[in-house]
């Protein structure tokens, strides 16, 4: 990995650390980051180690609006974390002031190119079914809906799905 991205990188929660900390007027502690996500993922924020990881793959071929928005989003969980606890959700209330506060756009998904990051593996899938249609489950699913029989429901009749 090219140090200079690396140091963009630093310097970007750097830069995001220092708006946090004047807002709260506290410290927070400066997360570690790692290079090691991999697949359609952009980013993911590790509360409780106050670790960030990236997906080398994204940021390289988006760098400069992954530097903006992903690397901030991160930090934003990180620090919500921080100041609310774990009362707060994901994309919650307190996240969305929390970008606010760190002037970033409050979006919960990216729309980078995953072509190349995502490893796309042939998975199993298991048929499940409602009064509406039949749909295809993948293996994760499907062993959530073994273990929590109505787990899912269909979003248009709203019954609970069973398998076929």
């Amino acid at each position: 990995m090219d140090i200079g991205v690396q140091r963009a990188v630093q310097q970007r929660l750097s830069d995001l650390m220092v708006v946090a900390q004047r807002h709260w007027k506290r410290s927070f502690p400066m997360p570690l980051v790692s290079y090691d996500l991999r697949g359609r993922c952009a980013g993911q924020a590790l509360l409780g180690q106050n670790r960030i990881r990236i997906n080398r793959t994204l940021l390289l071929e988006n760098l400069e609006a992954f530097l903006f928005q992903t690397v901030g989003h991160e930090v934003a969980h990180l620090i919500c974390w921080q100041v609310h606890g774990q009362r707060a959700r994901p994309h919650g209330v307190e996240w969305r002031m929390v970008m606010a506060i760190l002037g970033l756009p409050p979006k919960r998904c990216h729309n980078y190119d995953t072509a190349r990051s995502a490893v796309r593996k042939k998975l199993a899938t298991f048929a499940y079914a409602c009064r509406c249609r039949i749909r295809q489950m993948t293996i994760i699913r499907h062993r959530r809906m073994l273990k929590s029989p109505g787990y899912y429901r269909c979003r248009q009749c709203g019954e609970s799905l069973r398998a076929v």
